[in-house]
């Protein structure tokens, strides 16, 4: 058993009279060096905002709106104070509410309550941070049936390191005006991570940025088995590739989810098989500083797109993010984008020596943005949308 000198107690009773005593006392944090997070020389803040009353997860149950607290726990509870749970499996960052009303037994109190807005949880934070995106913080459930993730590594000279992520997609099925296609292939997110870097005081963010960065590399193959012939004028499909919840260390209750998804849209007629490749070094996201709001988009990329059977298709084809910010439960940032290859292309088989092919095809961007805090929008918008032709298909004698 761990025993503590006199001094050693005395010094542990004086952090806890403190603490207690000046409950929304600043406390600042030098960020640590952690196998998961970059190093860095910046100092979190966070200044915890009045009435937050912290409850200990075992002794509570929550069903609904309704937390179930036993008498020990709530006693000091009253309506307007927001209780939190420190974070946990189902709770990756903690969880917040506002207590809206109070009801007892002998046993329990019954808390009715509500979502607090951001600025009743924090009156100061700061972050600056860049997040990699790795194995370990994958939600394996969110996972659907022919999808794996995987770390991926990196190797020089001297050693082999974590890089990124593999999401391999083994005949993964979906449906198409009403038949089978089968997906094939992999997407790699190489150097990736979340830059967060923000601000919080004085009711506003004084500055914000979140940035995703990676190099982007997909192989995809989509084939109708068995000569299956389809006509389908519009569809969109999306296969979800899992989510990532990712804390940071010095500051559990603050941190990023990650979701992606490999998406396709466009149209599609007759027995084809079309395949991708795509490498795109990507740095998309948003910054606000005293400026105001700018978008940051930088792409450098190499396309190929190819195209095989009978047939014609429009079709786009690449990676969909989804990345949000929380303070405990509550999501106050959120950066949605899309990114991959189109193409536009018909095929002619009707002898296997004329096969061939015409068509263009190219990249494709679109990102959203959205920052809020509580009620009140400070950006809402479309920020990049756009087509950028590469090349084309041009395989047919004339």
């Amino acid at each position: 058993m761990k025993t503590f000198s006199r001094k050693k107690a005395a010094i542990l009773f004086l952090i806890c009279f403190v603490l207690m005593t000046f409950p929304s006392l600043q406390i600042q944090v030098k960020a640590a060096e952690s196998p998961i997070m970059e190093k860095t020389d910046e100092e979190a803040v966070f200044v915890e905002a009045k009435n937050i009353e912290t409850l200990h997860d075992k002794d509570v149950d929550i069903i609904g709106e309704t937390m179930i607290v036993p008498l020990h726990e709530g006693e000091t509870l009253k309506i307007g104070d927001i209780m939190t749970l420190p974070p946990s499996e189902e709770h990756p960052f903690g969880l917040a509410r506002k207590v809206e009303a109070i009801h007892s037994d002998e046993y329990y109190y019954y808390v009715e309550t509500s979502e607090p807005l951001f600025e009743e949880l924090v009156s100061d934070l700061t972050v600056s941070e860049t997040i990699p995106l790795q194995e370990e913080y994958v939600e394996t459930a969110s996972l659907p049936k022919g999808v794996t993730v995987a770390n991926y590594y990196h190797s020089d000279e001297k050693q082999s390191f974590i890089d990124g992520l593999e999401y391999t997609l083994d005949n993964v099925s979906i449906n198409i005006g009403g038949q089978e296609v089968l997906v094939n292939g992999f997407i790699r997110l190489a150097e990736a991570n979340v830059d967060v870097d923000y601000e919080f005081s004085r009711f506003t963010f004084q500055k914000f940025s979140m940035v995703f960065n990676s190099k982007v590399q997909s192989e995809l193959q989509i084939k109708t088995p068995n000569g299956i012939k389809i006509d389908e004028d519009q569809f969109e499909k999306e296969i979800i590739l899992g989510e990532l919840n990712i804390p940071i260390p010095y500051l559990p209750s603050v941190g990023v989810s990650f979701k992606a998804s490999s998406i396709l849209e466009g149209s599609l007629q007759g027995d084809i098989e079309t395949a991708f490749s795509n490498e795109v070094i990507a740095n998309i996201g948003i910054v606000k500083d005293e400026n105001g709001f700018r978008p940051v988009n930088n792409l450098e990329n190499n396309t190929n797109f190819t195209i095989d059977g009978k047939g014609s298709t429009h079709i786009q084809a690449g990676l969909k993010t989804d990345i949000s910010s929380y303070l405990f439960s509550v999501d106050f940032a959120t950066l949605t984008s899309k990114l991959g290859i189109y193409g536009e292309a018909e095929a002619f088989a009707e002898m296997p020596l004329n096969a061939c092919a015409s068509g263009e095809y190219g990249l494709f961007t679109n990102a959203h943005f959205k920052l809020s805090i509580g009620r009140q929008s400070l950006f809402d918008s479309t920020f990049l949308d756009y087509r950028l032709p590469l090349g084309s298909l041009q395989t047919c004698s004339i």
